[in-house]
């Protein structure tokens, strides 16, 4: 498993990085890692997700819909969308006239019995996902925080004990938690 992937380490913190652009099933494994490390943990995960950062869009109201069939409490904040102008030039506009549709960032928990295939194939696959692993703090103050600056969370010792960010659309992710042993496990 290792050989599919480019481990680095992060110059500021000793995070891990880790770019998997070049596995064979990069959907696969990001499933299996998370699956084991969440497998691995005695408590429950908080996952941020942002509707911006995405590889196939869902409208809200069936990312709440797949959710609540779950009976996964979130928090939903507005957020801005990005801007679909680069040097004043209208981008992704090659077609038909696109409207801004508001975006939304999404808070929630999630125990080793709701994380599952079915949930990451049918909706968590598509968007560069955040997990916080030993929160210090409640959910509604970690979705504060964010708010006023993602950075205030992500890396964050005061608010996680360890942090996951997986960037689907980079095809890379980076991870306070040691998960070298994990990757052997993946084998």
């Amino acid at each position: 498993m290792k050989s599919k992937l480019k481990i680095s380490k992060h110059s500021d913190d000793n995070s891990t990085l880790i770019n998997y652009y070049k596995h064979k099933t990069p959907t696969s494994f990001r499933y299996s890692l998370f699956n084991h490390i969440i497998n691995e943990i005695d408590e429950d995960v908080v996952i941020i997700l942002d509707t911006n950062r995405k590889i196939k869009k869902f409208e809200i109201e069936e990312i709440e819909a797949r959710l609540s069939a779950e009976n996964i409490f979130f928090l939903k904040s507005p957020i801005k969308a990005f801007k679909r102008k680069l040097f004043g030039l209208q981008i992704f506009n090659f077609r038909k006239k696109q409207v801004d549709k508001p975006a939304y960032v999404l808070f929630f928990e999630l125990s080793k019995d709701q994380f599952n295939q079915a949930l990451f194939d049918e909706l968590l696959y598509a968007y560069d996902l955040a997990f916080g692993i030993g929160k210090k703090k409640e959910l509604t103050e970690i979705q504060s925080l964010y708010l006023v600056d993602f950075n205030h969370v992500m890396f964050n010792q005061d608010v996680f004990e360890d942090t996951i960010y997986d960037s689907v659309i980079f095809a890379q992710l980076r991870s306070s938690l040691e998960i070298s042993e994990i990757l052997d496990k993946l084998d």
